[in-house]
């Protein structure tokens, strides 16, 4: 994987805004997917916190840690790094990238299929 397909510390940071400042999770959740993110356990992180809104508890460090202890998914220094990550005033810059990255990755990830003859050419097409 190319380094530039991926920003973790631009993942961290989006995901730090969306804790200290739910509004932003609420703003900006449709934005983003799963793969949005590189690393598992944020893709697990931004999971969660759509669970919570979906299930109307609250975005926060606290909700968020018991529920991905209840999966297992809990990992205490991931959780760390992101809450010591500066929230940031610009996210729509930071999503943009985000998404930018993933379409960068789902086209190597494509490529990569096409080389090893694992997708037919004519599906690719469609």
């Amino acid at each position: 994987m190319n380094e530039e397909d991926y920003n973790t510390t631009f993942e961290k940071s989006v995901l730090s805004s969306f804790i200290f400042e739910p509004t932003l999770f609420e703003n900006y959740r449709d934005r983003l997917d799963i793969e949005s993110f590189f690393i598992q356990a944020h893709k697990d992180i931004f999971k969660t916190l759509s669970a919570l809104r979906d299930k109307d508890l609250p975005i926060d460090e606290e909700f968020l840690a018991k529920s991905l202890k209840a999966e297992q998914k809990f990992n205490e220094n991931i959780m760390l790094d992101i809450l010591s990550a500066n929230p940031v005033n610009n996210i729509e810059s930071y999503i943009i990238e985000l998404q930018n990255k993933h379409k960068s990755r789902s086209i190597s990830a494509l490529t990569l299929e096409l080389q090893h003859k694992k997708i037919d050419i004519t599906i690719f097409k469609i």
